[in-house]
């Protein structure tokens, strides 16, 4: 019997109408269609009016380009959220040099606009690349901070049609056998980049990065020029679209590119990028961004208010992302049954040729006896089984005892005591599941009166109530996804953002609610005592911040919250349940953050949507400020109660000397970059001297 030296492929070849099938772009298409078509047979005016087609090929131009970008830096396993801010200072500077100057060329103000597009970028690359610091927190300054300079610089202006050239206006609505010229620009743009992503080794090397970071710099690919040329490239779109828009609409204020870095994320992510980088095509994002602005234009037509389209980008988002993960436990799951075939099948092959398979008896296969010299004995097998648990149960053992030394953690403590090897069967909290322990603030519920009318206010306190319950179910599905679903916490919260923000403004709409019982209102602010200059909010404040410090500091549940931002593996193999204690932490989040909204609603009888607007930049300054590492594992409660007063300080003071609202967000925000580079530069310093007094301990 002949035995084929060569193993054929198990599975067989992926036909290529198999992978047409399974893309994502194509059930992008299908939407997009199927979403044309809906609205085309409900107003047959969307699609077959004069301007009508000429429009859903249009609009999608701009998120297009910045969600090129945008899909760019993900890939690396980043995020830019300045991509808005960015448009905006592009689109001014551009209408205002055609302004002052007249008779530039109108090349020339393009190239300056990506190049101003660029040189931000570049800022976002040096600070992100160089300090080591996440690329959320130092977009979520620059966000703020360059809005706040757009707005400072444009004011109460905007850019008239006058000012630019007829070309240019032209150029937003020429069209070439029918199809605008603007779609036909960022088509190429969309080619070039989707060439050069897929086939020169540089864009190969940004998915090696966002794939492994730690295995692509010890290949030597350059994690710092990898990351600089991302957000440059993100910039430098981002500055694109802002003339693009500049082209479409001939006009532009300080609002330009609002809310346009959650549709990038969300055209990203719809278009097949993973969040945590390494995977995604730009042809899936550019049908993303189509994808999303046909969705805007189709909404006001079906009759859905403009006002829930950012809650449909955060379902987008969070759908998305979940969608993601499922895939990803499909693939994990069949592969892992293709590798168990092909190594039946290669041990099938390798025991034929040596005559140890199974034989042919007529029509049956009978088994072979395997000769005794080729079996290994039974007394090694074992033994070696035995060594190998004996290894694994002492790193399980060095591993604890490591945690125990870094967080104080006696040896009888009863929450870290137990062996994660010996806990009930039934405990899932003990099954980890591996993500980046990335922390996230929730957006907060606002409270709105359910009966404002009842005399008395009878169904105030019930508001109340509902509304911490309210916060504590988003906290609790923000935790599920994380812990349980096991999707990153940034994507989750930044999902959820848009989301919970999108509900509040649908609900709510644009109309304040203003009418609360007097006497409600007045007992928020009122003081502890009569005549005493304390109010009760300051001591149930000071009551809260008590409890959390003893939970934090001196409970076996706050040591575990420690160990968790220290190492989530270690602190599982010590007995944390950290599924559990992440959990419970969301939940407390989303509590104290509807608690905190139901006091504001109350304290300035004001209900809106826009309650709360940038209080997450504000968060995220005051505990970098405190000395809470962004990364986990390290800080006080009290130095982030003393970033939080000093940040309240900051703006009251401010506010008091006449400062309006833009210039708060760019002082915060520059707030925000500064604290996280002195961190950054500290700890620097701090691993010089202990490598040095290493070496000199060392040489001694």
């Amino acid at each position: 019997m002949s035995v084929a030296h060569t193993l054929p492929p198990v599975g067989g070849q992926r036909s290529f109408l198999g992978k047409l099938v399974r893309a994502r772009e194509l059930g992008l298409v299908v939407l997009i269609v199927a979403l044309v078509a809906l609205t085309s047979i409900s107003q047959p005016g969307f699609l077959f009016s004069d301007g009508g087609w000429r429009e859903l090929l249009r609009q999608p131009t701009i998120l297009i380009l910045i969600s090129l970008g945008e899909a760019i830096v993900i890939i690396t396993r980043n995020i830019d959220l300045s991509v808005g801010s960015v448009l905006c200072l592009s689109t001014y500077t551009a209408g205002t040099l055609f302004a002052n100057v007249p008779g530039i060329p109108i090349v020339l103000v393009i190239l300056i606009g990506i190049a101003l597009g660029a040189v931000l970028g570049l800022v976002n690359g040096l600070l992100v690349a160089f300090l080591r610091v996440p690329s959320l927190v130092i977009t979520l300054g620059t966000l703020y901070a360059y809005r706040g300079i757009a707005i400072l610089w444009i004011g109460p202006h905007f850019i008239r049609s006058s000012w630019l050239p007829a070309q240019y206006r032209s150029f937003g609505t020429l069209q070439f056998f029918g199809i605008p010229v603007l779609l036909l620009v960022v088509l190429v743009v969309v080619l070039l980049i989707g060439w050069f992503m897929t086939s020169r080794r540089s864009g190969r090397d940004l998915y090696a990065l966002g794939s492994n970071p730690e295995a692509a710099t010890l290949f030597g690919l350059g994690e710092r020029r990898l990351t600089l040329a991302a957000f440059v490239t993100s910039g430098a779109l981002a500055g694109l679209g802002g003339l693009v828009y500049l082209a479409i609409f001939a006009t532009g204020d300080a609002q330009v590119g609002t809310g346009y870095e959650l549709q990038a994320v969300a055209a990203a992510v719809v278009g097949g990028v993973a969040i945590v980088g390494g995977s995604g095509t730009i042809w899936g994002v550019a049908l993303g961004g189509f994808f999303l602005a046909t969705i805007s234009n189709a909404l006001p037509v079906l009759g859905v208010p403009s006002l829930w389209q950012q809650a449909i980008v955060g379902i987008l988002i969070v759908g998305a992302i979940l969608l993601d993960r499922i895939l990803f436990i499909t693939r994990t799951r069949r592969a892992k049954r293709r590798g168990v075939r092909h190594e039946r099948h290669h041990r099938r092959h390798r025991d034929g040729r040596r005559g140890l398979g199974r034989r042919r008896e007529g029509r049956r296969l009978v088994p072979d006896a395997r000769p005794a010299a080729l079996a290994p004995p039974p007394a090694a097998h074992r033994g070696g089984h035995h060594r190998r648990h004996r290894a694994a149960a002492d790193r399980r053992d060095h591993d604890r005892a490591v945690l125990r030394a870094a967080v104080h953690v006696p040896d009888d403590d009863p929450e870290l005591g137990a062996d994660p090897a010996h806990a009930p069967a039934g405990d899932a909290d003990h099954h980890h599941r591996r993500h980046r322990p990335v922390g996230g603030q929730h957006p907060r519920v606002l409270e709105r009166d359910l009966r404002p009318d009842v005399p008395g206010g009878r169904a105030l306190p019930l508001a109340g109530i509902v509304s911490v319950v309210a916060g504590g179910l988003v906290g609790a599905l923000n935790g599920v996804l994380v812990t349980f679903v096991g999707l990153p916490s940034l994507a989750v919260t930044i999902g959820t953002l848009a989301l919970f923000r999108g509900i509040a403004v649908g609900l709510l709409g644009t109309t304040a609610i203003t009418k609360f019982p007097i006497d409600v209102t007045s007992f928020v602010g009122s003081p502890l005592f009569t005549g005493a200059p304390i109010p009760i909010i300051t001591v149930a404040v000071v009551v809260l911040a008590i409890a959390f410090a003893v939970l934090l500091h001196f409970t076996p549940f706050g040591r575990g919250v420690f160990a968790i931002g220290l190492s989530p593996e270690t602190a599982a193999f010590s007995g944390v349940r950290v599924n559990r204690t992440r959990l419970t932490l969301f939940i407390l989040s989303g509590l104290v953050a509807s608690a905190t909204g139901v006091y504001y609603t109350l304290q300035y009888s004001n209900a809106i949507g826009t309650n709360g607007l940038g209080l997450e930049l504000q968060v995220v300054t005051a505990i970098v400020l405190g000395g809470v590492s962004i990364w986990g594992g390290r800080g006080t409660l009290l130095g982030a109660i003393a970033g939080g007063v000093l940040i309240a300080a900051l703006n009251k003071t401010l506010q008091l000397a006449g400062v309006g609202s833009d210039t708060i967000s760019v002082v915060t925000g520059a707030a925000l970059i500064f604290s996280v580079v002195v961190a950054s530069v500290a700890g620097f310093i701090s691993r010089r001297r202990r490598a040095k007094a290493s070496v000199i301990t060392a040489g001694a």
